[in-house]
Order: C-alpha cells, then structure tokens, then sequence
C-alpha cells in the first residue's frame, strides 16, 4: 500500500514538472515574441499546427464516419515579410502530398495537392495599427494566408489513417504546417443552444453563404448552420519524433481594412520599350489623349511620340508632346486608324473621343493569351483533334521571356514531333525561333515586366492519322497553340475589320485558340502564364511609300466583258510614273489652266486625253484650246465621255476649256492634283461569277488586291466569296504563313467612292474598299484558279491587281507620234 502511494506521488511529481515545463516554454515564447503580436494575442484563437518535413511523414488515425477532412495550411515566411506591402498578385506555391491508409498499412490513395498563397496586411480602423490574420509568437517565422482542402474518403475500403509530406515549395518558404478537423454532428438537443450563444458577428459570418441575412433566416436554417462542428484533430506518435508542433494564433474578429500597394492608375502603360495601342473608330473624330506618370519614383523627362496610322501606307502622321513627369494632354482629330504611343518613362494613356461637348472614353483593355511553357526537361504536347477524319490546320505561335536585365539571348531551336495514335512519330524536325523583343506584349501583371519576344508563327496541316504534337527546347518557350476546320470559310467584313479594334479583333476569327487539356497541372506546377497582348500597327513598306512598285492587272480567262471606270483617285496609293496615262488632273472651265505634260523617259510628245463628266444627258458644245490655239470644238453628248487630244510635245503649257456651267473636265499625263480621278478597266459580271488564273512564282508570301463596284440600286452590301482552287496538296509543313482556300467578304458600298463607267448612260457606281487574296508560304509556284463569286449577278464590276514593291528590270517599245499643228474653222 505504501509503495502505491509513493508511486502515485512520483507521478504526480512528473506531470507538475511537464506542467511547469509547458507553462516555463509559454513563458519563454511570449517573452522573446514581438510586443506588437503580443498585444494581438488577447483577440486572437489559439490553435495547435503541425510542421511538414519533405521526408518523413506526418500521420492521423482516422475514425469509422469522419467524413470528409478538413486540412487548413499556412506557408511559412521569413519574419521581415511581416509588414511590407505585396502586389495584389504576388503568391507563393507549394504541394502538399497525402496518402490515405487502409488498418494493414495499404496505400488506398495517394495524391499531391497544389496551392497558392498570398500575405495580405491589413490596418486597424483608426489606421495606428498594421497586422496579419495570423502569426506564430516562436520561431521566427510569419505565416501566409491560410489554404483550405477537403479530403473526401467516400468510395474508399475502411481507410484507418492518412499522412502528409511537404512535396514542394517556392525558394522564399521557409516550412509549411497544417491543421487537420473532422466533422462532429452536434445533438439535436444542442442546435437551438448553440446559434443563441453566438454574438452578432459569429452569426453574420456564418449565414454568408445563405441568401437571406441572419435576422430573416427561418429556425431550421440555423440548426442547419451549426448541426456539424469541426474538431481539430492530432498526429499519431511522439511529439519531437513523429512531429513537430507549434502554436498558431489566429484574428477571431479582423475588421481592418486590406492593405495593397498602390496599383497603376487607369489607362494603357507604356514605358521607354513598352508602347500602348489606342484604335480610333472608322468615323475618327477629336481624341484627348491624358497622360499619367505610372510610378512617381521613375519619373523622365523627354518627349512622347504618337503615330498615327490609317489606311493605306500613305496616311500616317507623327506628333510630339513635350513630357515633364507631370500629367499633360493632347488634342487632335485624327480619322479612322491607330495611335501608337510611345514614351520615355512609365506612363499610363487614357483616350476620349469628344462630340458636342461631350467626352467618351475609347480607352481598349488589351487582350489576353494563355501560353503554355515547354524546355528539354519538361515538354510540352498538345493533341491534335480532326473533323470527320480530314487534314486540320494547326498552329503553333512560339515565344521566348527573359527577365530584366539578361542580356538577349540569340536564335534557339524547337524540336517538334508529330505523333500518331500509338505515339510514334509520323514527322521530325526543328523550329528556328530568334528573340527580337516586343513592344507590344508583356507578362500580365509582372513589374518590372519581363522581356517578351515577337511571336513567331508555325503552321501544319496535320494528316488523320496524326494525333498530337510534342515540343521541346534547350531553354523555356512558351507556346500558343490554335487550330480551324480546314473547310472553314474565313469572314471578312470590309472596311470594318480593316478599322482594328480590341472589341472586334475576335469578331470573325481566322484561328481557335486550344485550352490545354492537363491546364490545371500546368498552372500548378507554374508551367502557363498570361499574356497581356495588343493589336500591331501595319508594317510599312518603304518601296511603296516611295512609288517603287509595279502592278499588274489581271482579267478572266476565255470571253470576257470589261468597261473602263472613273474611279476618284485614291491618295492612299502613292504616285507611280506608270500611272500618268491612267490618271486625270481637273481643268477649270471658262479660265486658263497651266499645265505640264509628262511622258515616259525619252519621249519628246505626249497624246494626252480629255474626260468630261456632268449630270445632264443633253448635246452640249464645248472648245479646248492649247497655248492659244484650238485642238477641238464641236458638239459633245452624255454623262460622261473622252477626247482624244493631237500629239502635244511634253513640258508646259496652258489650256483653255469653254463649256456651260455643270460640266467638268479633267486630262491626262500631269500627274496627280487634289480632286485627280483614275481610268481603270473593270472586269464585268455577266453572271455571278468571275474566274481568273493566277501564276504565284515563288515560295514567299504574294497578294492580290480586289476592288467591286455595283450600280447605287443594288443596294449598301454585297456579298462576295473568293475560292482558291490549288493544283495539289500542300504536304505537313511547317510554314510560316497561312493561305485560306475560300473566303467570304461582306462589303459594304459606301457613298464616298462614286464611280461612272464609259460607254454607258453614266449611272453612278458605288465602290468598296479593297478584298486582299493571300497565297502565303504553304502555296508552292504555280497556277492556281481563283473565283469570284457574288450575291448580285450581272449588276457589279470587279478589279484583280497585284502590286509588287520594288523596280523590276522591263523592256518597254515606244512608236512616236509626229506633232501637228490644227486649225479649228468655227
């Protein structure tokens, strides 16, 4: 009896010395904790964590009926991280593994769990306070915002326990702890208890997931709320050995307000490499254009340039704003286009339009891309899916990142394999991708932005049988990946798709971008980003603007019909030499003109002729005189009509045009002049189809330029479909351009492009802005049939041409009128 007694005192001894040692280690933590954490312990819920080891497992038996597991997570920081300030998309990632265990020791499932994390701070009401949600007082340690998961264990045989490892983590982690519960269902008897004892807070919390608020909830709504009671539940083991435990205290009631660093002001950024793109409607107008230093400590002075860009290489224009750091604005009409923007130091634009005192933002939000990242160590592969067993266009835009401050790194190879249903490669081979930085994409909110390369495109046509393509490279690529129907016609409507805008860049879309099928493990392992993009300013091309180009008309194979019309000059197109015979000044009626005839190189005289127009249909006379002498008089008929005039020799000279009021006229080899109009033959629809052949001759990209014209009766829309019939199949590729076999334009006729033909009554045609017919790197050299086919048979004309910059070497034949002098007898 007595030895009893004596062991009874010995361990009533030993459980006061670890009393006391737990008691004299809570002593210790709150003495060496920071005051500020101590004076939020009084508001704070204690809970105990346990930490994760990436080798040894930490382990939970788990009771028959505990179904499902709640695992709250918190990622460890270091300790300076306490109170600064993250971007709101700044996060750390890391993966946690679990297995779950039969009584035997039998792995019943086994999965990684990936998580994202943030460290949000936030400020007390009276803003003397800064804090986080939750801390740790020992080690030094600051806890992330916490991560939940649910385990559900239905469908598994008996699972007795479960166990966790760290799998992975982010370089700034220090450790990661969790915290397990399992459910309890509170008795019957104990639900109408429970909701009463809550404070206002508890309840308002915890009816946020219901739709009416806590005062109109009904009472079974409430005992629902709390009928089941998370636990928190311990590791199997001894402390020390089989786990390691801390305390973690958490806010119970956290009413500050979130603390963020300061985001960009609103607008478009650019910087010193970055520029902004701001698309002016079809209709232009007067812009504002507000500036706005992004970040008051990157402040430059220096000058923003803005490029305007309409249609047509000539219309362009360059303005300069002098930039002091400050916000400035500039005003301008500008018509249909684009605005490039350029800037010496961070900037944000925001873009008005302005009406009648009125102002309307037209400030675009750029569009976004989902790439996906491949190297050697890890690549990429996308499946290839087909249309009743038919080739599939596919395309595959490459990109390459670096960071700020790397040096630009040079060409790299992209190996590619097209695979089959068993995974064999049906084709092999490299992709060249070179790093020319671009100004127009960056990494979706990443400062400093990393440096992004120009995409370059890679197109196939992928056979049946192929049903994926794999990638690789020696160093990280990002790819974008899209495909398309082969048979799919592409849609155009002209002019609007030529007036790009980020509402309609996806109106009719040429290419369906794909959405990675493993998407959510890519995003977890970090192996996809987002990209910020935005529409590019047309590529001039300086032999063009120069008027070094040659062109070619092109008309329908077999019996074909042609009217020659006077179209307005187009100032868009730059003046060509070429042109002079085709291309009419205005004359003025009743008054001496001057004027200087022009022939080609080496010709000493000129047959210049003369258009008339009007709006009568009546007989009328009319005289021309040239240096004083009559070349014609006599009596003229119609809307419109032509004057051959007597070889003339070249330079100047003046003319004098009599006619009655109402009539105008206009001659040849002068060269350009505001109100000019252009004489070009049109092909004519007889029926509602027009088929020409056309040689492409080389293996680069060629375009053929289309314009249509129908009577004012026919209506303000035409519909036009453009088939390009190939002699053969095109092969896999690659390629680094894409042609479509069929096109559909819907144009619309505008009222602007007034046009007459010759040799009719003189009725008013309505012209379109011009179709483009592309034949890209996938078409080889040779003949290809391309056929014209509209909705408005027999009532239109068309013009084919191509346009090919630079001065080709040619032979021209000459045969030299002899000048004669003519005398008019009135």
């Amino acid at each position: 009896m007595r030895f009893l007694v004596y062991t009874v005192i010995v361990l009533t001894l030993i459980a006061g010395a670890w009393t006391a040692a737990d008691w004299i280690g809570l002593i210790f933590k709150r003495s060496a904790a920071d005051p500020e954490l101590l004076a939020l312990v009084p508001e704070a819920a204690a809970s105990i964590a346990y930490e994760l080891d990436r080798r040894r497992w930490t382990s939970y038996t788990i009771q028959e009926g505990r179904n499902p597991l709640r695992i709250l997570s918190n990622a460890g920081l270091p300790p300076e991280y306490r109170k600064r300030r993250f971007p709101p998309e700044q996060e750390w990632n890391y993966g946690i593994e679990y297995q779950i265990l039969d009584s035997g020791g039998a792995v019943l499932a086994s999965r990684i769990y990936h998580h994202r994390t943030k460290l949000r701070l936030f400020q007390d009401k009276n803003r003397k306070r800064e804090y986080n949600a939750s801390f740790y007082l020992t080690p030094k340690v600051q806890p992330a915002d916490a991560r939940i998961m649910l385990i559900n264990l239905t469908g598994l045989v008996k699972p007795a326990a479960i166990r966790f490892r760290l799998a992975s983590a982010d370089a700034d982690l220090r450790d990661v702890s969790i915290r397990l519960y399992t459910p309890e269902l509170t008795p019957d008897y104990r639900l109408r208890p429970t909701w009463q004892r809550m404070n206002d807070r508890q309840k308002s919390r915890l009816a946020d997931g219901n739709v009416y608020p806590k005062e109109l909830l009904a009472e079974q709504e409430k005992q629902n709320i709390v009928a089941r009671i998370w636990n928190p539940l311990g590791p199997a083991g001894v402390r020390g050995r089989n786990y390691v435990s801390r305390e973690i205290y958490v806010l119970v009631e956290n009413e500050g307000e979130e603390m963020l660093t300061e985001g960009l002001p609103a607008g478009l950024f650019a910087d010193a490499f970055h520029r902004s793109i701001v698309p002016v409607p079809e209709k232009g107008g007067r812009l504002i254009l507000r500036f706005e230093p992004a970040f008051r400590d990157q402040l430059k002075k220096g000058t923003i340039t803005i490029r305007w860009y309409g249609l047509g290489p000539t219309n362009r224009s360059t303005h300069n704003v002098h930039w002091n750091g400050s916000p400035a604005s500039f005003i301008k009409s500008f018509s249909g286009g684009i605005l490039e923007i350029s800037a010496p130091s961070p900037l944000v634009t925001r873009a008005f339009l302005t009406e009648g005192g009125q102002e309307t933002e037209i400030t675009p939000i750029p569009y976004q891309l989902r790439a996906y990242v491949f190297d050697g160590s890890a690549p990429l592969q996308f499946p290839v899916e087909h249309n009743r067993d038919t080739a599939t266009p596919f395309r595959i835009d490459l990109r390459r990142i670096i960071q700020p401050g790397v040096k630009t790194p040079g060409p790299l190879a992209v190996s590619y394999q097209i695979l089959d249903s068993s995974g064999a490669a049906i084709r092999t081979g490299n992709l060249t991708l070179p790093f020319v930085a671009s100004p127009y994409e960056t990494v979706t909110g990443e400062q400093p932005a990393p440096v992004i390369s120009e995409p370059v495109s890679f197109h196939f046509l992928m056979p049946a049988t192929a049903k994926g393509i794999r990638l690789a490279a020696g160093s990280q690529v990002l790819a974008v990946a899209y495909n398309r129907p082969e048979s799919l016609p592409r849609e155009i409507s002209v002019p609007e798709d030529y007036y790009r805008s980020y509402d309609n860049e996806q109106h009719h879309p040429a290419w369906f971008p794909l959405y990675h099928p493993d998407h959510d493990r890519l995003l977890m392992t970090k192996r996809t980003i987002l990209l910020t993009a935005q529409i590019r300013p047309p590529k001039d091309i300086p032999d063009l603007i120069a008027g070094r180009y040659t062109w070619e008309d092109y008309h329908p194979e077999g019996n074909w019909l042609a009217r020659r019309l006077v179209t307005p000059w187009d100032r868009r197109i730059a003046y060509h030499r070429d042109s002079l015979p085709s291309l009419f000044s205005p004359l003025a009626v009743g008054s001496t003109t001057s004027v200087t005839l022009e022939a080609d190189t080496g010709l000493a005289l000129v047959e210049p002729t003369v258009i008339y127009q009007r709006k009568g249909t009546g007989p009328f006379r009319a005289r021309i005189a040239v240096d004083g002498r009559p070349v014609f008089s006599g009596n003229l008929d119609g809307a419109l009509g032509e004057i051959k005039l007597m070889p003339i020799p070249t330079g100047r000279h003046t003319l004098t045009v009599t006619a009655p009021a109402g009539v105008r006229f206009a001659i040849n080899h002068t060269g350009p002049a505001p109100g000019s109009s252009s004489i070009r033959l049109a092909n004519r629809f007889q029926g509602s189809e027009l088929s020409f052949v056309y040689e492409k001759t080389s293996r680069e990209d060629e375009l053929l330029g289309a314009r249509y014209y129908a009577p004012a009766s026919a209506g303000r829309k035409a519909a036009i479909r453009v088939i390009c019939e190939a002699a053969g199949k095109k092969g896999i590729g690659p390629w680094n351009s894409w042609s479509f076999p069929e096109q559909r334009f819907t144009i619309r006729l505008d009222d602007g492009e007034k046009s007459q033909a010759l040799g009719t009554d003189g009725a008013l045609l309505l012209g379109a802005e011009p179709m483009y017919v592309f034949f890209g790197a996938d078409l080889p050299p040779g003949r290809y049939r391309i056929r014209f086919i509209t909705d408005r048979p027999a009532e239109g004309y068309l013009l084919l041409s191509r346009t090919t910059p630079g001065i080709s070497p040619r032979r021209t034949i000459h045969q030299e009128g002899e000048a004669r002098t003519i005398e008019i007898t009135e």
